[in-house]
């Protein structure tokens, strides 16, 4: 009698195995891919589910096993899933990051702001930021090219170019590479007192905000020649941001002109060393040799 029963009983069990693996169908869209489970594997050759293939209820499947799917919904590795702002460099400047934290670690105020962290502790940050530590001399050339790097908020591929370019030219290395600095288009933004902070003048270039000679340029690195003109756009002359700039900052350098009623201003000749107001004392001569 129990011999009857088992029988019947496992005859029913498998009659219902393909409703089963409907059940374990997977909804998709074309595509290839790789299953990091023991649930599937083999091919998927239909919309509606599984139609070739092994179920991991009747045999094993081992990790890594390749499939095909039709839809939509295909399993992606973690790893494979592409960064929505594409790669990171890790040479990139972090421009969303901590916006003191080199102040703190290089112990002053590289933004120029009056309320910086590192006026009060002029010390590196972390828990053993206030250890006496022995400076050897790369690190002090190394600290002064990380100096001139946040002040401009540049990468260091960039930073590396610019060197480059001084070296070429016929002037000074060290000066040359303050000139080229300078003469950025946020930086001259930035110095005609359309914007507080250097991130905020990159972000009104990188906005379309700023006209060069008329035309919209929306790189921040490109170069101002002499006589060009930067003007603000018509949209971004009513932003209050922009106007509390103009009223605070104080005139800019001389080779420097600005016009405050129409929000415009002309790179009248390249700056010199002296002429340069950069917030902390930088010593051009250590970059040099530091690059070199």
């Amino acid at each position: 009698m129990g011999a009857t029963k088992l029988e019947r009983r496992s005859e029913s069990i498998t009659q219902r195995e393909p409703d089963d693996a409907a059940d374990d169908a997977v909804p998709g869209g074309l595509g290839e891919g790789v299953f990091h489970g023991d649930i599937f594997a083999g091919q998927l050759v239909s919309s509606g589910g599984i139609t070739k293939g092994t179920s991991s209820r009747s045999a094993p499947v081992a990790l890594g096993d390749v499939f095909t799917v039709r839809g939509k919904n295909r399993p992606v590795r973690p790893d494979q899933r592409e960064h929505p702002a594409g790669p990171r460099d890790s040479e990139t400047m972090d421009k969303i990051g901590p916006k003191h934290r080199t102040c703190r670690r290089v112990g002053e105020p590289l933004c120029g702001r009056p309320n910086c962290p590192s006026n009060k502790r002029p010390y590196p940050p972390g828990q053993h930021g206030r250890g006496r530590k022995r400076i050897s001399e790369y690190q002090t050339r190394l600290v002064e090219k990380q100096k001139l790097r946040a002040i401009y908020g540049v990468s260091e591929s960039q930073m590396r170019r610019y060197y480059d370019e001084a070296t070429a030219s016929k002037g000074v290395t060290g000066e040359e590479l303050i000139r080229r600095l300078e003469t950025r288009l946020d930086s001259v933004v930035l110095r005609l007192g359309f914007a507080l902070t250097t991130r905020q003048a990159r972000q009104l270039v990188s906005h379309g905000h700023v006209l060069l000679d008329g035309k919209r340029v929306n790189v921040p690195s490109a170069r101002v020649k002499p006589e060009q003109v930067i003007e603000v756009s018509g949209k971004a002359k009513n932003f209050v941001s922009v106007r509390e700039a103009v009223e605070i900052t104080a005139e800019p350098p001389v080779y420097l002109y600005r016009n405050k009623d129409e929000l415009q201003g002309t790179l009248s000749r390249l700056p010199e060393r002296d002429e340069v107001p950069l917030p902390v004392t930088v010593e051009e001569r250590l970059i040099v040799e530091y690059y070199s």
